[in-house]
């Protein structure tokens, strides 16, 4: 949960790790709970970690150890670290009353002392929000990963409110319907810690002014990062009037990406590769978007469908059997990718392709890679 950032503002930091290291008690508790029921995170990890057993896994920001005891039940070598000794002890405690084995030690998450290539999976779980230099935390498990090597984040833009008035009426919303502390972060705070305190660090924290995943695709996407994948995790969403209709504000997520494989892994000694990857990477960062989108089945496919005419959130979300939001979502980055276009008739929203003749070719540039793969 914590996470030490070299050349930061160590009295922020101390601050931050004091107060994780006070609800270490409640933390305990709310990790019991989710390993004695079938959780969205479990679930999520299971269908997303792609690495054989045995395969060595680091669990950044550990906390109790939740997603260590997970990852260890799914057969890996896990490595767990966080930078609250108190965290560590009690979820060295949960490893072992769970069974399983996990390395764990007092570490700082954003610049871990490993080897390079150490990992072929990282999983970090409600640990960037926390860090005051989080594009560094991602450099450096990039750095970590062996090639092939997979990188999970768990997060949500659980302070955006300090910024943005739509996810302040959001939050103001659900804590009417609620109440103010109801999840199991609120429920499980035995020890009567007061909660504000992370409330009031949150408002200095880079992330807190961030729209997210927006923010972490990027910096993926900057550090060579590949196979980027987002998942939405909202369990109900809130909507608000914007200048194009209604739209989402998403909170929970998921992110997977990938470390690519070099020509040197697959035997090439060609003095020009690495050149050639990098001009490759500077290629891919710039064309992102559009790369992200064509990547995902779900945006191919539903800009297949705006080919043949014009349609509205709930009409495609009906069509494809997505949820409103997340259909809602890739509707959004195929208009940030200069794919898709909107116009306001009423209050419905309507979707439309750009380019008909660009998208029509793009479309057909990746059948025909279909059919090479498939040969």
């Amino acid at each position: 949960m914590v996470c030490r950032d070299n050349g930061g503002d160590d009295g922020l930091q101390d601050m931050i790790v004091g107060y994780w290291s006070d609800r270490s008690a409640g933390m305990r508790c709310a990790t019991k709970i989710l390993l004695e029921s079938t959780t969205w995170a479990g679930l999520q990890l299971r269908d997303l970690v792609h690495a054989p057993k045995a395969s060595r896994a680091l669990d950044v920001c550990t906390g109790a150890g939740h997603m260590a005891i997970e990852l260890a039940r799914m057969g890996l070598s896990v490595t767990a670290i966080d930078l609250s000794p108190e965290m560590v002890r009690v979820a060295r405690d949960a490893a072992e009353e769970e069974g399983v084995d996990v390395t764990f030690s007092v570490q700082d998450a954003t610049c871990p002392d490993f080897p390079e290539g150490s990992f072929d999976v990282i999983v970090v779980k409600d640990g960037l929000w926390n860090m005051l230099h989080p594009d560094t935390a991602i450099a450096n498990w990039r750095r970590l990963l062996r090639p092939g090597g997979q990188l999970i984040i768990f997060d949500a833009n659980y302070y955006l409110y300090y910024n943005d008035p739509d996810y302040l009426r959001r939050k103001t919303f659900f804590d009417a319907k609620y109440g103010v502390d109801s999840d199991l972060h609120g429920r499980t705070n035995v020890n009567n810690v007061d909660l504000t305190i992370i409330d009031d660090l949150a408002k200095d924290l880079p992330l807190s002014s961030e729209f997210r995943p927006s923010w972490d695709v990027k910096e993926l996407l900057a550090n060579g990062f590949t196979d980027v994948f987002i998942r939405n995790l909202d369990r109900e969403n809130y909507y608000v009037e914007g200048e194009n209709g209604l739209r989402d504000t998403p909170m929970n997520f998921v992110i997977s990406a990938k470390v690519p494989y070099s020509f040197r892994e697959h035997g090439s000694s060609d003095s020009g590769s690495d050149e050639f990857l990098r001009n490759i990477q500077r290629q891919c960062i710039s064309l992102g978007e559009p790369l992200k989108c064509l990547a995902n089945p779900h945006c191919v496919r539903i800009l297949v469908a705006l080919t043949e005419g014009e349609f509205d959130v709930n009409e495609l979300s009906t069509m494809f059997c997505i949820s409103p939001s997340l259909t809602s979502h890739h509707l959004q980055s195929l208009k940030k990718a200069g794919l898709v276009k909107s116009s306001k008739r009423g209050k419905n929203v309507y979707y439309s392709v750009r380019n008909p003749n660009t998208v029509r070719d793009l479309l057909g540039i990746l059948s025909e890679l279909n059919h090479v793969i498939d040969d």
